[in-house]
């Protein structure tokens, strides 16, 4: 788990100081209206505080304890799931959310949490009964266990199980394997941007100054804006 936590921080650290203050690395992005309130800031602190959700030790005392337990666990890993998937668009990755359905690691874990907790009751189109589940009174907190009757069985009663290590197993492996992949796409945007300064360095001292000053404006802009002496038009 401290893995992920420390890449939801290269994640971050990534943002604020190289795309939030730099136009190239935004046009390297889905820089967009949405992304300029910086709800991706939001969006971090919750995945982190959900992280430690998971990571907290619970303690149980009823049976109405174990069902929260369960429901609130299936609850925070389908938003996890959510979250790495804007952080796939946001990046502008060549992956969305029909790459994630070929994760086994994802939809596994969807499915759980989708039939047990998003559509316990499920109808089709027209009104027909589906399917419907029920938590066991069997479960334990490392077990989930639940009653399902469903169309493709006759509605014949079935016991499903899952033991709660193999759901938590599933999901970090997943968390792993997508963070890496936005990771190595902000690598790339931030070696790209490397280059461009290394340009700038490159013909600095073949400039007339009031072009210099122009164009780490637009290519250095915190240079500029690090202290008043270096004013665009004090400068000028």
């Amino acid at each position: 788990m401290e893995e992920i936590y420390k890449k939801l921080e290269t994640i971050r650290d990534v943002w604020n100081y190289n795309i939030w203050d730099y136009p190239y690395c935004q046009s390297e992005i889905k820089f967009d209206e949405e992304a300029k309130t910086n709800y991706f800031g939001d969006l971090i602190s919750y995945f982190h505080d959900t992280l430690d959700i998971i990571k907290s030790p619970v303690t149980i005392n009823s049976r109405s304890d174990v069902f929260s337990y369960h429901i609130s666990l299936l609850q925070t890993l389908y938003v996890q799931q959510d979250f790495i998937e804007e952080l796939l668009r946001l990046f502008s990755t060549v992956y969305n959310k029909g790459d994630l359905k070929k994760d086994d690691n994802y939809i596994i874990n969807r499915s759980i949490r989708n039939e047990l907790v998003g559509h316990p009751i499920r109808r089709d189109r027209v009104g027909k009964l589906v399917s419907s589940t029920m938590f066991s009174y069997e479960s334990l907190q490392g077990k989930i266990e639940y009653l399902k009757y469903h169309q493709e069985n006759n509605f014949q009663f079935e016991e499903v199980k899952h033991k709660v290590e193999d759901i938590l197993n599933r999901h970090i492996t997943f968390l792993n394997t997508w963070l890496d992949i936005v990771i190595e796409k902000l690598k790339l945007v931030v070696n790209k941007h490397k280059a461009e300064l290394l340009k700038i360095q490159d013909i600095v001292f073949t400039l007339k100054f009031e072009s210099l000053i122009c164009l780490l404006d637009q290519k250095y802009k915190p240079f500029l804006e690090n202290t008043y002496l270096y004013v665009k038009e004090s400068l000028s």
